[in-house]
C-alpha cells in the first residue's frame, strides 16, 4: 500500500508522522463508510428482532453518541497500530524514492525529483559537500543526524567512509569473545544507515587541509580515489597502543575489533583442547594460564570475561585439564578501575574470590611465545596474552598538518574543531579534547564519542546552512560501569554505588539499548536468555586464526 500511494499521489508512508496519520485516515472511513451503517441498517434490527422473540436477551442500551464516541475510539486505536505496521513495511519494501546513480533516497517525491534535475540534468551541480570518515560511535552517529537534517536538501552531499563495512558495538567485545552474544548480532551493516548518505568501502591513505581533499583506498581493487570536501568530520576511532614494544605487538592479542575478537575466541578454544590432550602438568598449565594486561574497563571486563568462560569450560567440557592449571592473570600498572573510585577494591576483591589473579603496580616489558616478562622481575609462563593497555590515533590522523595531543589524537576547541580549520571537526577517539571541569582530556569511550557526535552533527549543520551558530561540548559523565563477571558488575550512577548483579543488569540494559537498531537488540537480547539456561559453546569458528605468529 504505501509503494501505491506513493506512486500515485507522492505520500511516503516510510515517514511515521505520515503512517499514523493514513491509519486515523481509514480508521475514519471505516467508521463512517462502513461501521456506523452496517451497525444501524443490519445489526441494530437483527438485534431488535433477537430481543422480541427472547426478552430476557435484553440489554441496556447506551445513547446513540456514546456508541458511536467508543466506535470511533476503538477505529482510531486500530488506525493508529495500522498505520505504524504500514510504515514499518514501506521501510522494509523500500518505498523511499531511491536514485540508484547516486546511491540515496528521498521520502518525498518533489525532493526527488529536484535531485534528478539538479544533478541529473545539464551543468554542472553545485554541492555543499560533507565528509564523514569513520564507521564507529562517533561517524555513525553524526552521520544518522546529518540525514536527517538534510532530507530534503538535495544541494548537500553526505557521504562516508570506513574501511569496515559494518558498524560494531565494541563494547560487547569480551561477551561475543566467549560466546555469549553472536558476531554479527553486536556488528551492522554501514550500509542500513545510509538512506541520504553515500558509502565508500576504503581506507583513507592521506588527508591534506589545506587542498580540501581526502585520498582513499578501496578494499576491493586498491584503487586510489581523491575525494574532496567543504566540511570534514574525522572519526577515525584509534588503534591499540603498544608503547614501542615490538614483542608485545609480536605476540599478544587485542580486543579492539571484530577480529581481535575472534582470533581470541579461536585461541582460547585452541589452548584448551590443547591442554586437555597434554601429560606433562608445567606444559598444560602454561596452555591453561592467559594473562590480559591492563586494569580499566576493557581488561577488567575480558579478564572476568575469560575466566568464566574458561573455568566453565574445562569443568564441563575438558575433564582431563587439572583445575588448579587454569589461570587467569590480571596485570595492571596502577589500581583496578581507577575510574569507579572506591568500587575498584571491591572489584578487586570480586574477581579475587572468583579465581582471577590481579597483579598490580608492574608493567608488561616482554611477551614471548611462551612467557610474559613483568618489569618487576616476575615471568608468567603462558601462551596467551591479552593487551588492553591503551590507545593512540591512526597514523593518518597523527600525520595531520595540526596540533596533536596525547597519542597523536588531534586537538579540537570546545566546539570540536580542529585550529585554524574551522571546517574540519574531529570526535571520538581521534580527538584530543580537555574537560574544563577535570582538566583532564576526555577519555576515548563509547559513552563520550556518543555525546560528541550530537554537538558536532549540529554544528556541521549550521556551518554548512550558515547560521554561524557553534554548540560547545561539556559533557559531565552521568557515570561509569563495568562488568567483572557472570552476575556481577560495578556502577557509579549519578555518584550512586552499585555492586553485584544488580550493576551487571544496568550494564547489559545500558549497552543493550546502545545497540542501533530493534532487530540488534532483539537479536542479544535472546542470546542473553539463551546463555542463562545453555552452557559456554566451544566451537572453534572454522579456519579464522590470529593475525600474528602461532604459538
Amino acid at each position: 500500500m504505501g509503494v501505491v500511494l506513493y506512486r500515485a499521489f507522492g505520500v511516503s508512508l516510510s515517514r511515521l508522522r505520515n503512517g499514523v496519520l493514513y491509519g486515523l485516515g481509514v480508521g475514519m472511513v471505516v467508521l463512517v463508510a462502513f461501521a456506523i451503517p452496517v451497525s444501524m441498517a443490519v445489526i441494530a434490527p437483527a438485534a431488535a428482532g433477537l430481543v422480541s422473540e427472547d426478552p430476557s436477551m435484553a440489554a441496556p442500551r447506551p445513547e446513540p453518541a456514546v456508541a458511536i464516541t467508543d466506535s470511533a475510539i476503538s477505529h482510531a486505536i486500530w488506525g493508529v497500530t495500522a498505520g505504524t505496521v504500514a510504515t514499518a513495511l514501506t521501510r522494509r519494501l523500500g518505498a523511499n524514492y531511491r536514485c540508484h546513480r547516486c546511491d540515496i533516497e528521498f521520502s518525498k517525491r518533489p525532493t526527488y525529483a529536484e535531485h534528478v534535475s539538479r544533478m541529473h540534468g545539464s551543468g554542472a551541480p553545485l554541492l555543499r559537500r560533507i565528509l564523514v570518515l569513520g564507521g564507529g560511535y562517533a561517524g555513525i552517529g553524526v552521520l544518522r543526524r546529518l540525514q536527517r537534517e538534510f532530507e530534503d536538501s538535495v544541494d548537500t552531499s553526505i557521504t562516508i567512509v570506513s574501511e569496515d563495512n559494518f558498524f560494531l558495538s565494541t563494547p560487547l567485545l569480551a561477551e561475543m569473545a566467549t560466546g555469549h552474544v553472536e558476531p554479527r548480532h553486536i556488528s551492522t551493516p554501514i550500509r542500513t544507515f545510509c538512506r541520504r548518505a553515500r558509502y565508500y568501502h576504503a581506507s583513507v591513505e592521506s588527508i591534506d587541509l589545506d587542498g580540501r581533499s581526502v585520498m582513499i583506498r578501496r578494499t576491493v581493487d586498491g584503487k586510489a580515489v581523491e575525494m574532496r570536501y567543504d566540511h570534514l568530520v574525522l572519526a577515525l576511532g584509534g588503534q591499540t597502543n603498544y608503547y614501542g614494544n615490538s614483542s608485545v605487538e609480536e605476540h599478544a592479542l587485542t580486543i579492539r575489533t571484530l577480529e581481535d575478537a575472534l582470533a581470541l575466541r579461536n585461541r582460547i578454544i585452541t589452548m584448551l583442547e590443547g591442554a586437555d590432550q597434554e601429560d606433562g602438568a608445567a606444559e598444560q598449565e602454561s596452555m591453561a594460564t592467559f594473562v590480559v594486561v591492563g586494569g580499566g574497563f576493557s581488561g577488567v571486563e575480558t579478564a572476568g570475561a575469560i575466566h568464566d568462560f574458561v573455568t566453565e569450560s574445562a569443568e564441563r567440557y575438558y575433564r582431563n585439564i587439572e583445575p588448579s592449571a587454569v589461570r587467569v592473570v590480571l596485570v595492571s600498572a596502577g589500581p583496578i578501575l581507577p575510574e569507579i573510585g572506591e568500587l575498584g577494591p571491591y572489584a578487586e576483591r570480586a574477581m579475587g574470590r572468583r579465581g582471577v589473579e590481579i597483579i598490580k603496580g608492574a608493567k608488561l616489558v616482554e611477551a614471548s611465545p611462551h612467557a610474559a616478562t613483568l618489569d618487576n622481575g616476575k615471568i608468567i609462563p603462558c601462551m596467551t596474552i591479552v593487551w588492553a593497555g591503551g590507545v593512540r590515533a591512526s597514523p593518518v590522523v597523527a600525520a595531520l598538518d595540526a596540533e596533536h595531543g596525547a597519542g597523536g589524537r588531534v586537538s579540537v576547541n570546545e566546539c570540536l574543531q580542529v585550529a585554524g580549520r574551522p571546517e574540519v571537526h574531529a570526535l571520538g577517539d581521534c580527538a584530543h579534547l580537555v574537560n574544563a571541569r577535570t582538566g583532564r582530556p576526555y577519555p576515548p569511550t563509547a559513552q563520550n564519542a556518543i555525546r560528541q557526535a550530537a554537538v558536532a552533527a549540529h554544528n556541521v549543520a549550521s556551518a554548512v546552512r550558515g547560521r554561524g551558530s557553534q554548540r560547545r561540548f561539556d559533557y559531565a559523565s552521568a557515570g561509569s560501569m563495568a562488568m567483572i563477571g557472570r552476575r556481577d558488575g560495578v556502577a557509579v550512577l549519578f555518584g550512586l554505588r552499585l555492586r553485584g548483579v544488580l550493576a551487571w543488569l544496568l550494564w547489559r540494559n545500558y549497552y543493550l539499548s546502545r545497540l542501533p537498531s530493534a532487530e540488534k537488540r532483539l537479536r542479544v537480547a535472546i542470546d542473553w536468555l539463551v546463555d542463562l539456561y545453555v552452557p559456554s559453546d566451544v566451537t572453534r569458528l572454522g579456519n579464522i586464526l590470529d593475525r600474528r605468529r602461532r604459538p
